[in-house]
């Protein structure tokens, strides 16, 4: 099993590959804008809010990619 950090979780092609990670026992971080969605889509795995239009800052991506 590995811990996956996807970027656009709930898009058409990154569902698809989300749901197959899932299926296959990863544990998933879904980095998404529509969090309600991407939490009723996938709800055993952690969803993050995520603004690529305003997410631009080194501190940003690795609190998210530590898990925090």
């Amino acid at each position: 099993m590995m811990k996956i950090f996807i970027t656009g979780a709930n898009g058409f092609i990154e569902s698809h590959i989300t749901s197959s990670l899932i299926n296959d026992g990863n544990d998933i971080v879904c980095a998404v804008r529509d969090t309600v969605r991407a939490k009723l889509m996938f709800p055993s795995s952690k969803v993050d809010y995520c603004n690529f239009n305003t997410d631009d800052s080194k501190e940003i991506w690795m609190k998210r990619l530590k898990g925090g």
